[in-house]
């Protein structure tokens, strides 16, 4: 099998010749990975919008086209920078070694009207020259995935800050239903363009899960994400019927499997073995 076909042929429920397989790093382990294959290669995968040449020597199956706020994790190489939604970012050395980036300014921490601030634009060719490569240059060999993780409930409270959202999912839902309106039109506009391009699977995320139980009760998560997910979902699906649909969501997040079900979910990311039984999960969705 070629690695599209085997990953479409899983996707389908049907047993392709091996399992289909794609990994993720930081990319300060790609390039080590890159400098030990002997690659002299700067490219990287992680959260870009076209990948570099770890996933082809590593035999994955899928590439993946990074958009959205996912991609000011590693934006800069910077101490201290701000992404394109105005949150402010700062490396972080670890003490055993390596370093990360964590948020350390959230610009919407006092708005009060979700009409004050101004959405980067989703709409500019520019943004998908890397999708379009990846399809140009591999989509006949590899599945292609548009990735377009935190983009929901994630994007606001990089925002607005964690505490901020959960009180208003609580305590000021009128602000919170307005508020995660407006952060839609960038999923909107990016989603429809991936499937309209042709993509095989569009991928988003919202981490809703603890480690055994979950971040918002199953009915805050029906009454401002289901609905809103239901409808991204039926729109790309739509456009482009082949096209198969990825969530991730860290944790435990067993009594909304059904919904996701439900709306049409294709994938789920990830099954944590410390958080839900695989086999339960399989047994009861295939």
């Amino acid at each position: 099998m070629t690695h599209k076909q085997r990953l479409l042929t899983a996707l389908n429920h049907e047993e392709p010749d091996r399992v289909p397989i794609c990994a993720w790093y930081t990319p300060e382990m790609e390039r080590q990975m890159l400098r030990h294959l002997g690659v002299d290669s700067a490219d990287t995968e992680t959260y870009k919008s076209a990948g570099g040449p770890l996933p082809i020597l590593m035999e994955h199956d899928f590439l993946i086209s990074w958009m959205g706020p996912c991609t000011g994790f590693y934006a800069r190489p910077d101490r201290q920078y701000t992404d394109e939604w105005g949150i402010g970012w700062e490396w972080f050395e670890h003490p055993s070694g390596g370093a990360f980036t964590e948020m350390v300014h959230h610009p919407l921490a006092d708005i009060r009207d979700p009409a004050e601030f101004t959405m980067p634009d989703f709409s500019r060719e520019d943004r998908y020259f890397g999708v379009r490569k990846l399809l140009d240059e591999y989509g006949e060999e590899y599945g292609i995935m548009a990735g377009c993780a935190c983009t929901l409930l994630e994007l606001a409270w990089y925002l607005r800050g964690l505490e901020n959202v959960l009180s208003d999912l609580v305590g000021n839902k009128d602000f919170a239903h307005a508020y995660l309106d407006k952060l839609m039109g960038w999923i909107e506009t990016a989603g429809r363009k991936f499937a309209q391009l042709g993509v095989d699977i569009i991928w988003i995320g919202d981490d809703v899960g603890t480690q055994n139980r979950m971040l918002i009760s199953p009915e805050t998560f029906r009454e401002f994400l289901k609905p809103r997910y239901a409808r991204l979902f039926a729109e790309w699906k739509a456009i482009c019927p082949g096209v198969k649909v990825a969530f991730h969501t860290d944790g435990y997040v067993y009594p909304i499997l059904a919904d996701l079900v439900e709306i049409g979910l294709d994938i789920l990311n990830p099954v944590q073995p410390k958080s839900m039984d695989p086999a339960r999960v399989k047994k009861d969705f295939g």
